[in-house]
């Protein structure tokens, strides 16, 4: 937590992004790509944003279920 304070209340986002532009940029990418993906996803039939949100929670879940049950046996080695 006291990390999270420094880049925020201190300004050390301000320097962190500062030093290295391509950093900055990556984040202006993501977020305009983020608020397209918003917008077209708006657009979308109820049932069509349904499915995608159903699809979504699944996928999650899977991977979620594979995290937990690979990354114990990858760290002590053992493999299923």
């Amino acid at each position: 937590m006291p990390d999270a304070y420094e880049f925020v209340a201190t300004n050390t986002g301000i320097d962190y992004f500062a030093s290295q532009p391509r950093r900055l940029m990556l984040v202006m990418v993501i977020g305009v790509a983020g608020g397209i993906a918003t917008l077209g996803l708006g657009r979308l039939s109820v049932k069509s944003q349904g499915r995608l949100k159903l699809a979504t929670l699944a996928t999650s879940s899977v991977l979620l279920i594979l995290n937990i049950w690979f990354l114990p046996a990858i760290t002590i080695g053992w493999h299923p």
